[in-house]
């Protein structure tokens, strides 16, 4: 926790930006990847989200730590991405199927888990919210500050996207046999 305050206070004085992104890019990331499906768009994204981080970090409280405060500003700002551009900020099931991967390199398509692949088919509403529980472990708390939702919405939205998740993970074991 000490490392936190000594990066937070050398990014209020404008400095230590290198070693926040070297400690928590990969977090914004994760966030920016799950989130928004153009891949075009997420370094664009991740700009605007390291920029906010930079103009905002003066009126960071430590109320909570800094990865959820990160957590909170990629979330946000992937959804307004979507509102401003009025397009759908997660892949939706039928976008995998027609999704070409041409311009995506074979180790991408190779490295892409069947959990992955199911993850990118569950609903919208829900893909965030296991994401942040099973593969960043995130506390129900801390999710519900990242998503401003109580803890027990958090909870049914985790449950309703595990038994999703199962669902389309079935289907897509029986699509093989």
């Amino acid at each position: 926790m000490t490392e936190e305050r000594e990066l937070i206070q050398m990014m209020k004085a404008g400095r230590g930006f290198e070693t926040f992104l070297a400690e928590y890019g990969g977090l914004v990331r994760s966030v920016v990847i799950r989130m928004v499906y153009s891949r075009r768009e997420h370094e664009d994204i991740m700009q605007e989200i390291f920029v906010k981080i930079a103009e905002n970090i003066g009126g960071f409280r430590g109320d909570s730590r800094l990865s959820t405060w990160v957590y909170t500003i990629a979330y946000r700002a992937c959804i307004d991405y979507g509102k401003k551009e009025k397009r759908d900020v997660l892949l939706k099931a039928k976008d995998i199927d027609d999704h070409s991967y041409s311009s995506v390199e074979p180790t991408d398509v190779e490295s892409t888990t069947d959990l992955e692949r199911g993850l990118m088919r569950l609903d919208e509403k829900y893909r965030i919210f296991v994401s942040l529980k099973y593969i960043d472990g995130l506390s129900l708390k801390e999710i519900g500050a990242i998503t401003g939702l109580g803890t027990g919405a958090v909870k049914s939205r985790i449950h309703r996207g595990i038994k999703e998740l199962r669902d389309i993970m079935s289907n897509m074991a029986e699509v093989r046999a």
